[in-house]
């Protein structure tokens, strides 16, 4: 069995005119293996990218793992979480 999500979100700042707008989307096959990709656009903060992420779901214990773009003047961020659902 398998899911699929698509995303989308615009921020828009209340002080000026500033938007920021991403893409995403989710593919999780069997409740185990999630695979994500997506693209952040923000034009003042400098980041136009991808982003991807993968996470694994085992018995309530969940591990992800995402790769985030900042600014084009730092490098990635590598983020890795890990919960557990009861």
């Amino acid at each position: 069995m398998y899911r699929v999500l698509v995303t989308a979100d615009v921020n828009k700042s209340l002080l000026s005119t500033r938007v920021d707008r991403g893409r995403g989307g989710e593919f999780e096959f069997n409740q185990l293996l999630s695979v994500r990709a997506g693209y952040i656009y923000d034009p003042r903060g400098t980041i136009k990218d991808a982003t991807y992420g993968l996470g694994l779901n085992y018995r309530g214990i969940r591990i992800d793992y995402a790769s985030v773009p900042q600014s084009q003047f730092l490098a990635r961020v590598n983020r890795f979480s890990a919960s557990y659902h009861f």
